[in-house]
């Protein structure tokens, strides 16, 4: 074999802890079946990686390289990794997950046997954390929980995986143009998404197939702070501001920005949480997140508009 045939791409961020912790179960990976590498994407000036992975490459049956990556954000981070990867597949992991030994494999069995040329896993939640009762499974997504049920299958157009634990064939990947800087994690946003619903999109539009694959899951960790509800109200408001980002070109062209629009599906939620019983906690809970969530996307609505008219000004 001239080179690997999968490349898995590692970004991480201020976290050696977590890192070693993803480090060390990917150092567990049963055989895939094919020669893997791992690229480890450092997006922090202080180097705190680089001595994490030095300790832990040895373990790991790969070869392991370190890059940096000094444009601040998780987009510029796997960019950087899709261009230096020699695998035929590339494959994501975040550094705040651990996967089990039989991940990789499973990931990309489907691409590999050419049954798609993507696949995602499901992202579950630290089994280990209990969640406050107010937190429904409506709003376990705020804590980057993902499933799409127990059996494989092909996703339709339109869904989405995370890159804490998806893959694509390297070339139509490249094709996509990679991940978009204005989405996702960055230095001056912390908490913001869309990166993967983004990408997926596109990934779409070029003719990718994208299979969810139910035995290629990961554990992702849920730190005592984002187990209360001020991390739950800033997340859902970075989501909102994320969701008009996400669609910018269109809902830059709706009336008000697609305020209009957002404020009809709020009164809507409202009327459907009422009817509940707002006297519940997860219910109370999901329609005080729901006008965080449309607080964050008039946002972002707000600021176009602003844009426009400094724009149109002689």
């Amino acid at each position: 074999m001239s080179g690997p045939a999968v490349t898995v791409v590692l970004p991480t961020f201020r976290r050696p802890d977590a890192l070693a912790r993803a480090l060390s179960s990917l150092a567990s990976q049963d055989d895939p079946g094919v020669e893997w590498e791992l690229l480890v994407v450092d997006n922090d000036a202080s180097e705190d990686a680089g001595p994490v992975v030095q300790a832990l490459a040895p373990t790991i049956p790969a070869s392991v390289t370190l890059l940096r990556e000094a444009k601040r954000g998780a987009a510029y981070a796997r960019n950087t990794g899709i261009e230096a990867a020699k695998g035929d597949v590339v494959a994501f992991v975040d550094d705040d997950v651990t996967v089990s030994s039989t991940w990789l494999g499973a990931l990309t069995k489907p691409i590999l046997e050419g049954r798609s040329e993507g696949a995602g896993g499901p992202v579950v939640l630290d089994p280990a954390v209990t969640l406050p009762h107010w937190v429904s499974r409506d709003w376990r997504g705020c804590l980057s929980e993902y499933s799409r049920g127990d059996v494989e299958k092909e996703l339709p157009e339109g869904d989405f995986v995370l890159t804490a634990s998806a893959a694509f064939r390297s070339d139509l990947l490249r094709e996509t143009g990679g991940f978009d800087p204005v989405l996702g994690p960055a230095q001056r946003v912390p908490i913001f998404f869309n990166e993967d619903v983004d990408l997926c999109r596109r990934f779409w539009a070029i003719g990718g197939r994208v299979r969810y694959v139910p035995e290629a899951a990961v554990t992702h960790e849920v730190p005592p702070e984002r187990v209360r509800p001020r991390y739950f109200v800033k997340r859902t408001y970075a989501q909102g501001r994320s969701d008009w980002l996400l669609d910018r070109e269109v809902n830059a062209r709706r009336p008000l920005g697609g305020a209009k629009g957002i404020l009809i599906h709020l009164e809507r939620l409202l009327g459907d949480r009422a009817r509940e019983g707002p006297w519940h906690a997860d219910v109370a809970m999901g329609a005080a997140l729901s006008v965080v969530h449309t607080a964050g996307f008039l946002r972002e609505a707000a600021v176009n508009r602003a844009r426009v008219i400094r724009e149109a000004r002689p």
